[in-house]
């Protein structure tokens, strides 16, 4: 089983959430991005993230889809 890279998908979401973020989303996507690089960030973990900015309004659910669809990939990719 090969490495989950989960990076691709933490960078839609970035990209999704464009740049005009609050410094508390900032922090809290700093800490998700170390545990990327760690190779510790989990799908359900992001997955969830993804889903209360959705509920939150930060974030579309086209996007969602797109982010939701990058998990996805990155664990068949692992696979």
């Amino acid at each position: 089983m090969k490495r989950l890279n989960l990076l691709p998908a933490f960078n839609d979401l970035c990209h999704f959430l464009g740049r005009d973020r609050t410094s508390l989303l900032n922090e809290v996507l700093e800490t998700y991005l170390d545990d990327a690089i760690n190779g510790e960030l989990k799908p359900d973990r992001l997955r969830g993230f993804a889903q209360a900015l959705y509920a939150a309004g930060l974030l579309q659910i086209e996007d969602f889809d797109d982010v939701d669809v990058a998990i996805w990939k990155a664990q068949e990719a692992a696979a």
